[in-house]
């Protein structure tokens, strides 16, 4: 199956009609998540329409504990080896794994609720054993594999190491079509790249603070030839934290907290270089930055010609414990599809606007006026004026002209 197949979906598809025809499971799928974060099933066979129940956000059948989505959300296996109705709670442990009932019932009306309408429906299809395993391979994550059966502990400790392995090959297979997919064709491609360097000026800052909180890292601006600006959030720092913390890392020449209410948003200006510069600079598009124990995950957008190896070679170059942890293929999206009739916005026109609009100009009251944007940018305030403008005709001519077809 694994040298045959073309595309995920054909493998995916393969192997869980295996598993359903030669494993006798009475049901087997591959749950991902699409392009806007939402779970699907890459493919299923045997009772299908439980897959289909359970994710369907039109009907009333909670899922948010069913033992696929826990497996996917917390990256770690799950076993239900005795299941009778809806008694999952009453289920032993299996060493070194978890029930789904220990891991959701915390007390939770809604969580009970939820988990008692996922069991109704796996009780309506008979299954009595339960089993379901995260898919990945060198660190990059592509879903969960999850088994049903109809007899109790046919799914038990020895069977999910089955599984598990299974899922590993899985995960193999997946990066190889994968990268076919990436190479044989011209749609969008998302790709993550992982850097454990401590030397990273936010990477450091990160470290600074107490608990190492996350820092997520949205907007990035060249501000001359030796500083940088970048929009940052944690929800659990508080504002005397952070202005602590940025005294300590020297890279960081200064940092301005604007926002407190919730997420804690502030503009840090560091020296060069930083990763998401590198990953620009090679011809992707920046989209986040999410830093947490140490290491940032830095997400892009490819170019039609740009090369994740180019990318990654050079991030190998500045910093240390460079991965790929992350490449797929957006096909609802191609670069041709994605252009309209709104002219593009300049550099600095595009730089202009997501600052105005992720430090609160727009907001009311204004978290940031012209001239502080502008400071933070080192341009003068009319220019930072004048691109504004220019990027807000932009925008809204396109907005308007595409409402009036």
């Amino acid at each position: 199956m694994i040298t045959t197949s073309v595309t995920r979906e054909e493998l995916a598809s393969d192997i869980c009609r295996h598993l359903v025809d030669e494993r006798q499971y009475a049901c087997a799928w591959i749950g991902v998540h699409d392009s806007e974060g939402a779970i699907v099933p890459l493919a299923s066979a045997g009772a299908t329409e439980y897959v289909t129940q359970i994710l369907d956000g039109e009907t009333e059948i909670g899922s948010s504990s069913e033992p696929a989505l826990v497996s996917l959300d917390e990256n770690d296996s799950v076993l239900i080896p005795s299941y009778e109705g809806a008694s999952a709670t009453d289920a032993p442990d299996a060493a070194g794994l978890e029930t789904v009932a220990n891991r959701m019932s915390d007390g939770n009306t809604d969580s009970d609720c939820d988990r008692e309408q996922w069991e109704r429906l796996a009780s309506k299809h008979g299954f009595r054993s339960i089993g379901a395993v995260p898919i990945k391979h060198d660190q990059i994550r592509f879903g969960v594999l999850a088994v049903y059966a109809t007899d109790s502990r046919q799914v038990d400790e020895r069977e999910i190491a089955f599984i598990s392995e299974y899922a590993d090959t899985i995960g193999y297979a997946l990066q190889a079509t994968n990268w076919r997919e990436t190479l044989l064709t011209s749609n969008t491609t998302h790709v993550e790249f992982t850097i454990s360097d401590r030397e990273i000026p936010l990477v450091a800052l990160s470290r600074a603070l107490s608990d190492s909180p996350t820092v997520e890292v949205t907007t990035v601006i060249p501000r001359n030839e030796t500083e940088v600006l970048c929009v940052v959030t944690t929800s659990d720092s508080s504002k005397e934290s952070l202005l602590d913390a940025a005294s300590t890392v020297d890279a960081i020449r200064s940092i301005d907290v604007y926002e407190t209410g919730g997420p804690v948003r502030c503009g840090v200006v560091s020296e060069r270089p930083i990763p998401e510069l590198t990953v620009v600079e090679r011809g992707a598009r920046f989209e986040r930055t999410s830093i947490t124990d140490g290491r940032a995950s830095v997400s892009a957008r490819l170019g039609e010609t740009t090369s994740t190896k180019q990318i990654e070679t050079r991030l190998g170059d500045v910093y240390e414990s460079v991965s790929m942890t992350m490449v797929q293929t957006d096909p609802t999206r191609s670069p041709a599809e994605s252009s309209d009739d709104c002219p593009p916005l300049t550099d600095r026109q595009r730089q202009v606007l997501e600052i105005a609009l992720e430090m609160g100009y727009f907001e009311r009251p204004r978290g940031k006026n012209a001239e502080e944007l502008a400071t933070m940018l080192d341009i003068s305030r009319s220019t930072f004026t004048q691109h504004l403008r220019a990027a807000e005709q932009k925008t809204l001519g396109g907005a308007v002209d595409e409402g009036k077809r």
